[in-house]
């Protein structure tokens, strides 16, 4: 069961599933928050399927339904309840009873302000989910907290990291619950045990929440016949490159250079469209390279346009040399074949127009010579293996290159400095006032010293770095690589492979609890190496653990090996590949970033879960496209509240919001808010062959490089006049645009961590829904 399964289960089962109302049909009110962890994980059909007539903001003014019961589904927040309870200080309440289903537990506070309050005489039951964390993808969560790299990095304000570590440690706790995992847990401690880590403060609050839970329920963990899982605590100190580095697959180029950060594209004729796993191009190709995905997409089409009876009918109109018993038989053809034609054009125009507007972006910002300085400094070699010779006056050439977004600037001087690890203060000087830096951004590039970063060569120099084997570039050197701009891979990857093959570094990565060298085993290397399947159940030698020994349970955990979603759909060739028992091959390994993760560490666990047939589960505080990276580091030196949230810029005007009192399942929620903390924490080690600026060099002449970009610009033209020729009316498209195909629902064990209170009719006057032990 993935993490999206756990999450649609416990809102549809615990929750949907378990309010039977006389009528049938329900009313279901949420507040922002919910609606947020709704949208990642159902449709509005899957609602409507279990007689939910009507999904409405708890904020807005809503019709009332007298004859009818209502689910409020809330965050355990003072104003969500407060809303409920004017609801039933009117003269006449807007619904018949309510069931009130929180996603984190309430607070005893807010619990007696519910019990006192006029609601309570309509309050049919009262339960708490403990689903206060969402999943973009079926092997990705947040715990959502946006704010967590200002409030964790920041030494002036301890207390302030204290509270949001302990927040996000209770979240990752209900995500653990959730998949019934009490896993060991190691952590980053880039200082060898010098000095606590901001991972090392979570991993040990983690700990104690686990603890807490085992004790006061005897349930949890629940049985499995599966080895004790791995969580693997790091922050984001472990790699900076990658948050500032320019990659050139599908998802981190929408997300960087449309800055579609929320995965929602509104084209220009049509209502915003989500891009998550439903979609089964999107699914399929969004950690492509973009080049591939240009192919992709004219074989496709060019498929499409052959075998689909009403794309052949569009595309060849000429019909008068055909007798008109034929053309009857074309046009019953053409119509048996119409709603998948209008889905499977409206998915391919989707998708042009968006790689269309990215390779825009791209050429638009001058990212070739940019992405080779990138790949460069962050591998320490060139795309031709040999060791590179960049001058400093070659990035202030490019820093001084009009034709080039400002914002770009910014990123580039970053990341030269990262990867320098230390130079002369003058040089560091002289790159900011090329690139015209302002006070603030000039104050970002300082404020990488508060995430380790050495910026000055002259303290310890660049022997006082100890030479650990997760530095940027180590292991990158020799390889072959398919594009050029490809060629560095995050750090994550190297952490995961080395944790799926027991050689993890101890001293960089200590446990909390150090587990016996039997619960790290699983099958041979060798079988994870030849990527076959392994959907086999586990041998009778395996080891079955008891309740003394963390229990197990009978449910059987499946997971796919490219992490692809498991539901059907209508677009030939891309129904996803069988699901595989991968935890029969050793234990489950989850990693949590605390600071954000970016669609190229997403690419990389899923990468490692295929080439290994391991599964993996990813996590963090909220996924990162750069410039969220960038004006998260401006904030690190201040402490108290934090300013309002810039915007993040993008290549589209946004569309304007619904006028409906009536949130609809897609909807985009705000981000949530915290409070604003910090906390010191030293960086990793590097590589052990930093790329020197050589200031005595003469500036480079930079020209244009031949690439491909003018190849995947014709290629887009090419899809979209073949697109365009496919017309059968103005008609919108059967099905809409999305084409989403419904999820596998999966069965989900009652929650044992949840606190409910539910009461027989003949009792309620008696002794009331509020009793509580």
């Amino acid at each position: 069961m993935t993490v999206k399964d756990v999450i649609k289960n416990k809102i549809l089962q615990d929750m949907v599933q378990a309010v039977s109302p006389p009528g049938k049909w329900k009313v279901m009110v949420v507040d922002e928050e919910a609606l947020r962890i709704l949208n990642t994980a159902c449709k509005l059909s899957d609602l409507t399927e279990e007689h939910v007539i009507s999904v409405e903001g708890l904020a807005k003014r809503r019709q009332p339904y007298p004859d009818r019961e209502a689910i409020y589904f809330i965050s355990p927040d003072p104003a969500s309840v407060q809303r409920i309870i004017d609801d039933y200080t009117q003269p006449k309440p807007p619904y018949a009873a309510i069931h009130i289903f929180c996603s984190a537990p309430l607070s005893d506070t807010l619990f007696e302000k519910i019990k006192r309050s006029p609601a309570s005489k309509f309050i049919r039951s009262l339960k708490e989910l403990n689903v206060d964390f969402s999943a973009p993808e079926s092997h990705v969560f947040t715990v959502d907290s946006p704010n967590s790299l200002k409030t964790a990095f920041n030494p002036q304000t301890p207390s302030l990291q204290n509270y949001e570590l302990e927040k996000i440690a209770k979240r990752l706790t209900s995500v653990l619950a959730s998949l019934g995992e009490y896993p060991y847990i190691r952590y980053h401690d880039p200082s060898g045990g010098k000095k606590s880590s901001a991972a090392g403060k979570l991993a040990e609050l983690v700990q104690a929440e686990l603890d807490s839970l085992s004790r006061i329920n005897p349930d949890f963990p629940p049985q499995t016949q599966y080895q004790r899982a791995i969580l693997v605590i790091m922050d984001r100190t472990v790699d900076l490159l990658t948050p500032l580095m320019h990659s050139f697959t599908y998802q981190a180029m929408v997300m960087d250079l449309l800055g579609l950060a929320d995965m929602k594209y509104s084209q220009d004729d049509g209502d915003p469209v989500k891009l998550d796993e439903n979609d089964l191009v999107w699914n399929q190709a969004r950690h492509w390279h973009i080049a591939e995905v240009m192919e992709y997409l004219a074989d496709a089409v060019n498929k499409f346009t052959t075998e689909n009876k009403a794309a052949a009918f569009a595309m060849n109109r000429n019909n008068s040399g055909r007798s008109s018993l034929d053309q009857i038989q074309q046009m019953k053809d053409t119509m048996a074949h119409l709603p998948q034609f209008q889905e499977m054009k409206a998915k391919y125009s989707l998708h042009t127009s968006l790689c269309h507007e990215a390779m825009n972006a791209y050429n638009g910002r001058r990212l070739e010579r940019i992405s080779q300085i990138e790949q460069d400094l962050a591998t320490g070699e060139t795309s031709d293996g040999r060791s590179p010779r960049l001058s400093l006056m070659e990035v202030i050439s490019l820093l001084d290159d009009v034709r080039i977004q400002h914002e770009e600037k910014l990123r580039l001087v970053m990341f030269y400095v990262i990867a320098q690890n230390g130079m002369s203060d003058s040089d560091r000087q002289k790159l900011m006032e090329h690139a015209k830096l302002t006070l603030e951004e000039s104050q970002a590039v300082h404020n990488l010293s508060m995430l380790g970063v050495r910026l000055s060569a002259s303290l310890m120099g660049r022997k006082g770095d100890s030479k650990g084997q997760y530095a940027y570039g180590m292991r990158d050197k020799g390889k072959e690589h398919k594009f050029e701009n490809n060629r560095f891979t995050p750090i994550i990857k190297y952490i995961l492979e080395d944790q799926v093959k027991n050689v993890v570094d101890g001293i960089t990565f200590p446990w909390v609890r150090e587990p016996p060298s039997s619960e790290l085993g699983g099958r041979p290397m060798t079988w994870a190496a030849s990527g076959s399947s392994a959907s086999a159940a586990p041998s009778g030698s395996a080891s079955v653990r008891t309740k003394a020994s963390w229990a197990t349970r009978r449910a059987v955990v499946s997971a796919n090996a490219n992490g692809t979603a498991t539901g059907s759909g209508g677009l030939a060739g891309l129904q996803p590949r069988p699901t595989e028992n991968l935890r029969a091959n050793g234990p489950r390994v989850l990693v949590f970033v605390l600071g954000g993760l970016t669609p190229s560490e997403l690419k990389a666990c899923y990468d490692v879960m295929k080439d290994q047939q391991r599964e993996i589960i990813a996590g963090s505080t909220h996924l990162i496209n750069p410039m969220h990276f960038v004006e998260d580091v401006k904030d690190l030196h201040r402490h108290g509240p934090s300013r309002p949230p810039r915007p993040v810029g993008s290549s589209r005007t946004s569309p304007a919001p619904s006028a409906s009192s009536s949130p609809s399942i897609g909807d985009r929620s705000p981000r949530s808010t915290a409070r604003d903390m910090n906390g010191g924490s030293a960086y990793p080690a590097r590589s052990s062959r930093p790329i020197t600026a050589r200031t005595d060099s003469a500036p480079a002449k930079i020209g244009p490089r031949t690439g491909s970009s003018g190849a995947v610009a014709s290629r887009i033209g090419n899809i979209e006049n073949r697109l365009a020729g496919m017309k059968l009316s103005e008609r919108p498209p059967i099905g809409g645009a999305s084409g989403r195909a419904a999820n596998e629902v999966s069965a989900l064990r009652e929650d044992s961590t949840s606190r409910s209170v539910n009461i027989d009719k003949e009792r309620e006057r008696k002794k009331g829904w509020f009793t509580r032990k």
